[in-house]
């Protein structure tokens, strides 16, 4: 198959069992994609179609109703990274998920901004 038939397919993959947010830190807040699944064929496909991420697992449940489990997660700069590859074929509701992640982390971060030009300032004065 070609890169971009495989990419296809793993944006319809991650817009059927994706997530995109945000995660919070102490100093700055870091865009995140996770993918998390009970079988981890179409999981390791999934991550060697975009060759970025970390693949864990599994994972045990300790509820014994539940199935054991496997994790794909980027953050950061390869998580843009990631979304810059499944971005032309990703649909309009995920597309607008990860808009509305981009947009919580660029006010986060302008809020670290803020507050540390006010401590600088603070220490300068």
């Amino acid at each position: 198959m070609s890169d971009a038939t495989e990419l296809a397919w793993a944006a319809g993959f991650f817009d059927g069992e994706g997530t995109t947010g945000v995660l919070k830190r102490a100093r700055r807040s870091y865009l995140s994609l996770r993918v998390v699944q009970v079988d981890p064929r179409p999981l390791r496909r999934f991550c060697e179609a975009l060759g970025l991420g970390n693949f864990y697992g599994p994972y045990v449940r300790t509820n014994e109703k539940h199935s054991d489990y496997y994790a794909w997660c980027v953050g950061s700069s390869r998580a843009h990274a990631a979304l810059d590859l499944l971005w032309p074929y990703l649909s309009e509701p995920k597309r607008e998920q990860a808009s509305r992640a981009l947009r919580q982390l660029e006010e986060l971060n302008a809020d670290f901004r803020d507050m540390r030009l006010k401590g600088n300032r603070a220490r300068t004065a």
